[in-house]
């Protein structure tokens, strides 16, 4: 059965993260420091406290030890005897950035924009933070998108070649076959976003999450989805918190299917050049619905789940990959099952839009023998492929 995609509005909060830590990153013309530790530096400057190069070179080795605070506490003392003085400006700027104090940093950034001694590529560094600081200021904001995509899953019934059932210490084939199937997905998206008056990056958000995914002839894999959450981000000094709890009414192959209530908490994190960490642990409980279904013996249950990954930023390509762990107890007779995956995704803004191909492989063990296979255990392989493209 085919089904007709409505067009559904969804309320999604868009966070930047103001990924923080070790600001080495954000300068890449800084110069070969000499062997100096930290005390030898300062040493210096406290016999010459009003030398800017002094003060920048302590400054530079107290960013490459991570000491945010303490190299903004030197950079300051140069700006106090010199306030056009460029290069303290633009570092105090990135540095304020990076640990998520954006009201000093929108303070320099203005200083450096006026500035006659900056160069044109400074000056427009300095515009767009003020920019960026700007559009992140809004009381309220409305953006919206829409994603078209699809994509080849070589089990999506539970019963490929790769699923396997032990007997014991034997290993055999379920008596489920499955074929590899292509499907499209379609989602669009409607977004909210209420900014707090913090000094901190701090936004609240409520989403209506919609989405639409059709298998070739797997009926039963047809599904769409209707989701609502409240979201809650806000930037600490070395981290990006982001919370969220979301309901979902699924409704599988025209017919109303499983409800479906989560818990969210994300840690973004700095890791190096142009690198960052994702952290996201969920909890989630699943009530299944209709059992007049083929997969009317999936019981209602909780769904725990950990996943990691890393970001890497290049000019006009992004790639990230990472590792999911977690289990279930929402299963058919086989009671409960332990999830693991890897994943990778490269996206690209070439052209207008985002353009990703995302790659997955997982699988499932399952702890209880269901008492229609005997004895055997159920083991499940799902590799995916998917390609997407995305507007707004």
């Amino acid at each position: 059965m085919k089904i007709t995609p409505a067009l559904i509005l969804l309320i999604i909060m868009l966070i930047g993260l103001d990924l923080s830590g070790r600001a080495r990153a954000e300068d890449p013309h800084l110069p070969e420091l000499p062997d100096l530790s930290e005390e030898d530096a300062f040493a210096l400057v406290f016999q010459n406290p009003a030398d800017p190069e002094l003060n920048i070179q302590l400054a530079q080795i107290q960013i490459r030890l991570g000491r945010n605070k303490a190299a903004i506490a030197t950079l300051e003392r140069i700006v106090i005897f010199d306030p056009d003085h460029v290069e303290a400006r633009v570092l105090l700027m990135r540095l304020n950035m990076a640990i998520g104090n954006v009201v000093d940093a929108r303070l320099h950034a203005e200083s450096l924009a006026l500035n006659p001694r900056a160069d044109a590529e400074q000056t427009q560094d300095a515009k767009a933070v003020i920019a960026m600081l700007e559009e992140r200021n809004e009381a309220f904001s409305l953006s919206g998108y829409i994603a078209i995509g699809g994509g080849i899953n070589d089990n999506p019934a539970g019963g490929s070649k790769g699923n396997l059932a032990r007997l014991g210490d034997t290993i055999g084939q379920l008596d489920k076959s499955a074929d590899a199937e292509a499907f499209v997905t379609t989602t669009t998206a409607l977004n909210m976003r209420l900014h707090l008056p913090y000094q901190r990056q701090t936004d609240i958000g409520l989403s209506l999450i919609g989405h639409v995914r059709e298998y070739s002839h797997y009926d039963d894999g047809d599904i769409s989805a209707l989701s609502i959450a409240a979201t809650y981000s806000r930037a600490f000094r070395h981290v990006q918190a982001h919370s969220q709890i979301y309901a979902s009414r699924i409704v599988l192959d025209g017919q109303p299917y499983l409800n479906s209530y989560s818990a969210e908490i994300a840690l973004a994190h700095h890791v190096a050049d142009q690198t960052s960490g994702l952290l996201i642990g969920q909890i989630n409980r699943r009530v299944y619905k209709n059992r007049n279904q083929a997969n009317a013996s999936i019981n209602s249950g909780n769904r725990h789940n950990l996943r990691y990954q890393i970001t890497h930023a290049l000019p006009s390509l992004q790639i990230n990959g990472g590792v999911e762990v977690g289990f279930t107890d929402a299963t058919a007779g086989w009671v409960r099952a332990a999830e693991r995956a890897v994943f990778s995704d490269i996206a690209t803004d070439i052209l207008p839009g985002v353009l990703s191909l995302s790659t997955r492989y997982g699988t499932a063990d399952y702890a209880h023998t269901n008492p229609s296979h005997g004895d055997r255990r159920r083991h499940d392989i799902i590799r995916q492929i998917t390609i997407k493209h995305r507007i707004g």
